[in-house]
């Protein structure tokens, strides 16, 4: 509680949204602007009148929660991660996930760790979550920042949106592309991911060849279907053509598999291979006016 304006005792929190950056790069900036209000506003309404809260930068905040029962806040914040986050904006429902790492704060402390050192340990705790799977949180304890050290050097989306690989994800019944990473984006001779989405219309039909997509779609099903071993390769790879923005056909490998995500059903995860083979044996038919 506040006494005479020195905090004695707190659960400090650090919050951000789950995978915001993709959130922005699927949806556009104004769904991930509409996900940070709908955050700020729920906060606000959910935890007490005398909880500090704040925007820490981009999707993160903080949370400062005067507390004389620790037990008691940490079911609050505990209760708050499972709430349901959805929204609305311009008539389609969004959802989202959040993590939450948090740290107790005692003015009479014995190791002596000032109100911004527990923050660090909250924010130590917030990334253990995310190596945990997201979704969730977590109570700082000694010895998570060797981990975090070790482990988050890196974040998983920086290594997939730059990998040596030209990678697509997209909705295995109404085709809605979900995910492209750089090299696909480069593959393409697209600007960026906005750009790649607009030139594919944000589905997998304007990602091949008009003049293969019949027998390609047709092809994947068939091997699906004909796959009865998921633990047979072999049949996992189909050959096409693709037209770059700038007008040039290439040739690729699709090596996709079919998967079940648990926030988009059925979806087929995709590494397109140029085919240089194929582009140099096809180079003279295949050339585009212009």
């Amino acid at each position: 509680k506040l006494n005479g304006g020195q905090l004695q005792q707190a659960l400090f929190v650090q919050v951000d949204i789950d995978d915001f950056k993709l959130i922005n790069d699927i949806y556009g900036h104004q769904v991930g602007d509409e996900a940070l209000r709908h955050l700020a506003i729920i906060m606000r309404v959910f935890f007490p009148r005398e909880a500090i809260l704040a925007r820490n930068g981009g999707d993160e905040f903080i949370i400062v929660l005067p507390t004389d029962d620790l037990a008691a806040a940490e079911r609050i914040v505990r209760d708050f991660v499972s709430l349901k986050k959805e929204f609305n904006y311009r008539q389609t429902v969004y959802h989202y996930t959040i993590s939450m790492g948090d740290a107790v704060y005692s003015a009479d402390r014995a190791d002596g760790k000032s109100p911004l050192d527990v923050l660090r340990d909250a924010d130590t705790a917030l990334y253990t979550v995310k190596l945990r799977g997201k979704n969730g949180c977590c109570r700082y304890a000694p010895g998570m920042t060797a981990t975090r050290r070790v482990q988050m050097g890196f974040s998983l989306r920086d290594v997939v949106f730059n990998l040596p690989a030209a990678i697509l994800i997209y909705d295995a019944e109404g085709e809605d592309i979900l995910f492209a990473n750089e090299e696909l984006i480069s593959l393409f001779e697209c600007d960026d991911l906005d750009d790649f989405l607009h030139y594919t219309k944000h589905s997998f039909r304007g990602v091949v060849h008009p003049d293969d997509y019949e027998r390609v779609n047709t092809s994947i099903w068939q091997q699906i279907y004909a796959c009865t071993n998921r633990h047979d390769k072999e049949n996992d790879a189909i050959n096409y053509r693709i037209i770059t923005k700038r007008g040039r056909v290439r040739w690729v490998i699709d090596r996709g598999r079919l998967v079940q995500s648990k926030h988009y059903g059925r979806i087929f995860c995709v590494i397109l291979i140029p085919d240089e083979q194929m582009d140099a044996m096809h180079a003279p038919s295949d050339r585009t006016d212009g």
